[in-house]
């Protein structure tokens, strides 16, 4: 197979972060809530530590299912992030 001239076939090892494996397993759920901090995730460990950030479920939006649905199949850690709500005052 010819390449044009000064274009080379070098083949590369793929780049390891150091000191093992980064973490694959931690999600971060965007939505809607009644509070908490717009524009900054929080690492949340339960449902419930998610209500004190954000509150109750809202009538709109699917984040509190999200979040209740994560945490009742084994999930152990995830970031929550609010998106810009004008329902709530929020912009």
């Amino acid at each position: 197979m010819a390449f044009a001239p000064g274009l080379y076939r070098q083949p590369v090892l793929p780049v390891r972060p150091a000191g093992g494996l980064a973490r694959g397993d931690i999600p971060v759920l965007m939505g809607y809530a009644r509070k908490g901090p717009s524009g900054m995730p929080v690492r949340i460990h339960s449902l419930g530590e998610f209500e004190e950030w954000f509150g109750a479920p809202l009538s709109h939006g699917f984040l509190w299912h999200s979040v209740k649905g994560f945490f009742e199949n084994g999930g152990a850690t995830a970031y929550v992030t609010l998106e810009p709500c004008s329902h709530h005052g929020r912009t």
